[in-house]
């Protein structure tokens, strides 16, 4: 795995690919997150146990006054299947002298083999099927929802990086402000020792250089609170907080990036239009309600029940002979159905209504997706245009500061004009830097929307 900062010589660059390679190597929130598709998986295995075999076997008898009354057992193994039937296999041994009629069974034990099939309801779809499809859309659900929270999550830790970005360089900004403040303060005291400016000039040039001194504080504070924000992204294992020493500093922001044009914006529209995670959350849950339908509209036939089982006495079995005879068998069925079926009605008309008020919130979230993309691309666009007037804004302001500064050291400017031109200049390299912070958050919020900011980052 590469190395997730740069360095260049005792100062330590830390790129938004670093930061974030921090954060799926250890933090506890992504490892937190990655539950919620486990715990999906894990409903699913419970789910499939409804179809597990199932082996049954009880055994009972009474003595008394010197009578076996009956002795009794009875075994079973029922193979339940996805679609209605169930296959069972059994063996009863049954005897004594007050043992109902009914009961008895040969000397070597009965067997059985047969099936209960339900012919109307329960019979393309049931209780333990419904569970089933359920828990599998479940598992997708559940890994949409850990998808939408990662990205939310990284989402807040760009956006709190980009702001230890802008203090970091609005301290540096303040920091050389002042450098420039107090020679020029340093520089003005001794021209009027030497009788070449008048004292009022010292008095301008200390407000200069204390006011530059209470904002490179006030950066200092911040850059300080900011470098602690960030911090509680910061792990260095999975159990030990990471604080960031001194000499780790943002690396300078690529702003060679291209813009999120039309056809990029399209693409990613197209992407966000089968993929994003809040789309397929309400996909998934009309799956389920598309699935609780078919089973109320399934309630409304009736129960019809068809049990066959053919029957061997054991010793058959065991002198080589042929097992079952198809005389000997065992049948019975019920029927039952409710005369108004009211709730089953009245559920499955609920289930149409839900399904209907999913497909509304469907529509309406596609289509705020898509506006929201649009609007985020907008900004980003526009922030990008903006960042490069600024750009030759700095440069000149630089340059006006520069002239003038040499205009002063040779006596010909004033003192009020170069201080004018170096406020300008650094209020205008704030505003840069703020540009560039501003534009790699909405960047990080356009590509969260879509719902694949984790995926640019290797991250789900």
């Amino acid at each position: 795995m590469s190395n997730p900062v740069c360095v260049a010589q005792d100062t330590v660059y830390l790129k938004p690919d670093g930061f974030m390679e921090y954060l799926k190597r250890y933090h506890p929130v992504i490892q937190k997150y990655r539950l919620l598709g486990e715990q999906g998986r894990v409903q699913l295995v419970q789910s499939k146990g409804q179809f597990d075999p199932a082996l049954k076997a009880t055994y009972d008898q009474k003595d008394f006054d010197g009578k076996n009354y009956y002795n009794e057992l009875s075994g079973q193994l029922k193979v339940p299947t996805w679609y209605g039937p169930d296959f069972k296999l059994g063996y009863d041994n049954n005897s004594g002298y007050y043992l109902n009629p009914e009961h008895q069974t040969p000397g070597s034990g009965l067997m059985g083999a047969g099936i209960s099939v339900p012919l109307a309801q329960g019979l393309i779809i049931n209780d333990r099927l419904v569970v089933l499809k359920q828990a599998r859309i479940f598992v997708k659900m559940a890994e949409a929802e850990q998808t939408a929270y990662i990205n939310k999550f990284l989402l807040s830790a760009l956006k709190q990086y980009w702001e230890w970005y802008v203090s970091y360089n609005k301290l540096q900004v303040y920091i050389e402000g002042y450098s420039f403040a107090d020679q020029r303060y340093r520089f003005i005291v001794q021209r009027m020792l030497q009788g070449d400016a008048a004292p009022i000039d010292t008095v301008e040039a200390s407000i200069q250089m204390q006011n530059m001194l209470m904002n490179r504080t006030n950066a200092e504070v911040e850059y300080y609170n900011a470098t602690m924000q960030l911090n509680n992204y910061l792990w260095k294992d999975e159990v030990t907080p990471l604080e960031l020493p001194p000499n780790i500093v943002p690396a300078l922001a690529d702003m060679k990036a291209p813009t999120i044009l039309t056809d990029t914006l399209q693409r990613v529209l197209q992407w966000a239009s089968e993929n994003n995670p809040g789309l397929r959350k309400l996909n998934f849950k009309i799956d389920q309600l598309d699935v609780e339908r078919r089973f109320a509209q399934n309630k409304l036939l009736p129960k019809v029940n068809l049990d066959y089982t053919f029957l061997s006495e054991y010793g058959r079995f065991t002198d080589g002979k042929s097992g079952f005879n198809a005389s000997n068998t065992k049948l019975g069925g019920s029927f039952a159905i409710p005369v108004f079926l009211r709730a089953e009605r009245g559920k499955l008309k609920q289930t149409r209504l839900k399904l209907l008020d999913a497909g509304y919130d469907l529509q309406q979230g596609r289509k705020e997706l898509e506006s929201g993309l649009k609007a985020l691309a907008n900004e980003c666009n526009g922030l990008w245009r903006q960042i490069g007037i600024q750009e030759n804004v700095v440069k000149n302001s630089e340059r006006l500061r520069n002239a003038e500064k040499i205009n002063f050291d040779n006596g010909e400017g004033s003192l009020f004009l170069i201080n004018t031109r170096e406020i300008a200049l650094l209020n205008n390299q704030l505003k840069y830097y703020e540009m560039v912070g501003k534009y790699e958050k909405s960047k990080a919020s356009f590509y969260n929307l879509a719902g694949n900011l984790g995926d640019l980052y290797g991250i789900r």
